[in-house]
């Protein structure tokens, strides 16, 4: 919070100084943008390989965003990564043949805005 005390005096006017006015004011910051992208290792990737994605968070800032990554495939949550260097890594085991819709979601910081993107990860049998 920040408190802010004013006077108004108007220099050679003859008008009395106004008493102390004293208001109390919240300041919140508005969220720093941020770029979320991903790929993949191996796209398309092998019917039981591994495989690897990914992340990387940019903010419209200079910092590096914090925090972490959560990885989806579909609407499920697969895992979350922690952000190094603006940087997450997620290995998934398991995929089924064909197309698998993938997006990693930055959840967001105290100062940075959440942003997501997504792809299709292939898989051969």
């Amino acid at each position: 919070m920040t408190t802010v005390k004013a006077i108004a005096d108007i220099g050679g006017s003859g008008f009395t100084p106004s008493a102390v006015a004293t208001a109390v004011y919240k300041v919140v910051p508005k969220a720093i943008p941020t770029t979320t992208t991903v790929k993949s290792l191996s796209n398309p990737s092998k019917l039981g390989d591994p495989v690897t994605f990914v992340a990387t968070v940019t903010a419209a800032s200079s910092a590096t965003p914090t925090g972490s990554v959560t990885f989806k495939n579909g609407a499920a949550p697969v895992g979350t990564a922690p952000l190094v260097d603006g940087v997450a890594t997620f290995t998934l085991s398991g995929l089924t043949a064909y197309g698998h819709s993938i997006t990693a979601a930055y959840t967001g910081s105290a100062t940075n805005g959440a942003s997501a993107v997504g792809f299709t990860q292939e898989v051969t049998p």
